[in-house]
């Protein structure tokens, strides 16, 4: 697999990050809005999390794609602002971590585009990549904002290696087992949502994550790790991701947007095939019932 990525190396490696803060507990349950001690776990992320992560990925020379809404960008404007300076790539998951499965696709449309606008008039750059925050984009979102010039999207899991579709955005696949928050959400007092996760031990995730790696590496595939200020970023949490990255640093570790141009120019646009998981879902939502 030495000629699927650049410069000959094995695997190719994503790091995302959903600042979410406040609006993570506000999203999944309106009603919170005063009940401060859950709130004070999205507070976390934006207070405390998110200074350890740009540390960590600094002292590494790392870049990474920060997924903000246009509400955070606004209300952490500081923040955003260090993200951007350190050299991280800002992409947009809407306005306020919209479900957007609830949503029609002009509201859809409406939702990423004015996000964009918004994060751009604050500070000056650009978003080309898009993760819905909760529930499921319409497939035809795609052609809307490849027409609008975003690049990639990294919403879907039915691949392990970057997908280019028909109208030209690149879908970078992600996975629950790269995901903080299968291990290291938990239950609010009461809960928020029903149910009663176990936080994972540190070292476990570790070994999964290394792990994984391994074997993403052995194939040359696209390792992409999603991560979340207020669960990655307490002090052993960020301490063991040092330790993660380490092991990747070798690789190529690039931006949404460098591994979608890459990719594009590699792998032109085409059909997919019929059995490809998101020609399948096409249909499935599209044809009649």
């Amino acid at each position: 697999m030495s000629d699927r990525w650049p410069s000959g190396a094995r695997v190719a490696c994503l790091i995302t990050v959903a600042l979410e803060g406040e609006l993570g507990i506000l999203a999944a349950d309106p009603s919170a809005v005063t009940r401060q001690k859950s709130l004070s776990v999205g507070r976390y992320g934006t207070n405390r999390g998110a200074e350890r992560l740009l540390t960590v990925l600094a002292e590494r020379g790392l870049r990474s794609s920060w997924f903000l809404q246009a509400r955070n960008a606004e209300t952490h404007s500081r923040l955003t602002a260090e993200v951007i300076a350190a050299g991280h790539e800002i992409a947009t998951s809407g306005l306020a971590l919209e479900d957007f499965g609830t949503l029609s696709l002009a509201d859809q449309h409406r939702c990423v585009v004015e996000a964009r606008e918004r994060i751009e008039q604050q500070h000056g750059v650009r978003a080309v990549g898009f993760r819905p925050g909760r529930g499921d984009a319409h497939p035809a979102l795609a052609d809307l904002l490849r027409a609008d010039g975003f690049t990639w999207s990294s919403q879907l899991r039915g691949d392990d290696l970057p997908i280019t579709l028909p109208c030209g955005l690149v879908e970078l696949p992600h996975h629950h087992e790269l995901d903080d928050a299968a291990y290291f959400a938990f239950n609010l007092d009461p809960a928020l949502p029903a149910g009663s996760p176990r936080i994972a031990p540190v070292g476990d995730v570790f070994a999964n994550w290394s792990i994984e790696f391994s074997a993403h590496r052995a194939e040359g595939l696209l390792f992409v790790l999603d991560l979340h200020p207020e669960l990655i970023g307490t002090p052993s949490r960020a301490a063991m991701l040092g330790d993660l990255l380490d092991l990747i640093v070798d690789s190529w570790v690039a931006t949404g947007d460098e591994i979608a141009r890459w990719w594009l120019a590699n792998n032109p646009a085409g059909p997919l095939p019929a059995d490809h998981p998101i020609a399948v879902f096409e249909r499935y939502v599209t044809e009649p019932r």
